[in-house]
This record gives C-alpha cells, structure tokens and sequence, in this order.
C-alpha cells in the first residue's frame, strides 16, 4: 500500500507550520512487511531575543511490522532518521503495538525517542501515545489520539488530536 500526507497546524511553536509525506508498505511474508516512509516539514524556531526562524526538516523511517499469527495485532519497530536544522543527519526510534477492533476500526500505543533540536541545542525527545480510529463509512474515518511528550531538559507538552482521513 501507498500513503500520503499533508497536515498544517496554527502555528504553535512545538508544531510544523506545514507538512508533507508519502510511504509504502511492502508485505515480504504472511507476517511480516517493510515498510518506507519520507516527510518534510517546516517549522518556525524562536530564538535568543524574540529572533524568528524558520528551517525545513526531513525524516526519513525505515521499519517493519509484524502480525503475530493468529491475533488481530500489529507490532511496529522503526527507525527514525531526521535531518535537522544544521543539515546534521541524526537518529532515533519508534514502537507502536497497533490491535484491530473490526475491518478498519483500531486501537494503538507506543512510544518513540529521537533527537530533537531547539534553540540550537540538541536534546532527546520522548513521547508516549495511546489513540483510536473509527471507521465512518466511505474510506473515511474519525482519529483519536493524545500523545504526552517530553523534551529533556526543557517543555513537557500533552495534546490531543481529532482528524478525519480517507483511505482509499
């Protein structure tokens, strides 16, 4: 399967002002598949003295998914390769258990840890998340999630997300 993306948020400093990202998932097994994910996306930076800034950043995510045979779960592991505002190339990683409920409604977890630059400074980002998706009817669907993220050293942010996507 294929995906793109496209998302924009209001400009809250911890958000990209814009994004957009395509992937592919390749089934090499019953139970398992690679999957290929790339996305850009522009983010305005507050610096030292009210100075703005603004930098576009790549991630590039390599992974796999395994279904346990005979369970309705998906256990996800990627890698995370993002290129910062330095054109620095810098590595993480990602896990997500993913249960379906029903043909397209699900449930998921998981967490991910990754460097993450502000103010010129790079720290480690954790995240934990917990979401659902209901199917509407049409391909279309209703996502859930919130997400608790934590910048060493520096802003804990917790957010909640309500989005409608199309699956075609």
């Amino acid at each position: 399967s294929v995906h793109v993306q496209v998302s924009a948020s209001d400009g809250d400093p911890l958000r990209e002002q814009w994004g957009v990202g395509a992937g592919i998932v390749q089934r090499v097994s019953k139970h398992v598949q690679l999957t290929l994910d790339a996305r850009a996306a522009r983010y305005r930076t507050l610096g030292p003295a009210g100075a703005r800034s603004a930098f576009t950043g790549l991630t590039v995510t390599p992974g796999v998914i395994i279904t346990p045979k005979g369970t309705p779960l998906e256990l996800t592991a990627q890698a995370i390769i993002l290129r910062n505002d330095r054109k620095q190339w810098q590595l993480g990683g990602a896990v997500r258990a993913t249960w379906y409920t029903g043909d397209r409604d699900l449930l998921f977890a998981g967490l991910s840890r990754y460097p993450e630059n502000e103010l010129g400074r790079v720290r480690q980002l954790t995240s934990a998340f917990v979401g659902m998706r209901r199917e509407l009817g049409g391909g279309i669907g209703l996502r859930v999630s919130a997400e608790y993220a934590k910048l060493e050293n520096s802003w804990n942010a917790r957010t909640l997300s309500v989005g409608l996507e199309k699956r075609f």
